[in-house]
């Protein structure tokens, strides 16, 4: 309990520095809603309010007991949306060719020194690749 109000104080000025509108915006222009989208939780929550089916790249069909996505999944999905460092892991996983479509790059903003309590790592910077399968 003594180091709780240290953490919420913390998080509270970690998250005044973000703007979720940018990425609410930025996946409204790629993701229709009902379509498969692969992406890294940043996106998360911007892809369900605009109806798609948003699958976490970096913990689905990655197990001992499913490896690799089944074949027919792979044909669903139609939106990538990822960090620079995932998105040529996404794009290798799924066949067919995609098509760079967009990039939201928010470097102004850096997590502040105090937050290294419960830094994630994944979740500095809202920068974001977007991409569509070729038709």
């Amino acid at each position: 309990m003594v180091g709780w109000p240290f953490l919420v104080g913390s998080a509270v000025i970690d998250a005044s520095g973000r703007d979720y509108g940018q990425v609410r915006e930025f996946v409204s222009r790629v993701v229709r809603p009902g379509e498969w989208a692969l992406i890294s939780p940043q996106a998360y929550f911007a892809v369900v309010e605009t109806g798609g089916v948003p699958f976490l790249g970096k913990y689905y069909a990655t197990s001992r007991l499913m490896p690799e996505i089944p074949q027919d999944q792979q044909k669903r999905f139609s939106a990538i949306i990822a960090t620079p460092q995932q998105a040529s892991e996404f794009i290798a996983r799924l066949p067919g060719q995609w098509i760079e479509v967009g990039t939201l790059r928010d470097a102004g903003y850096k997590i502040p020194g105090l937050s290294w309590l419960y830094y994630d790592g994944e979740s500095d910077n809202y920068d974001l690749n977007a991409y569509r399968r070729a038709p």
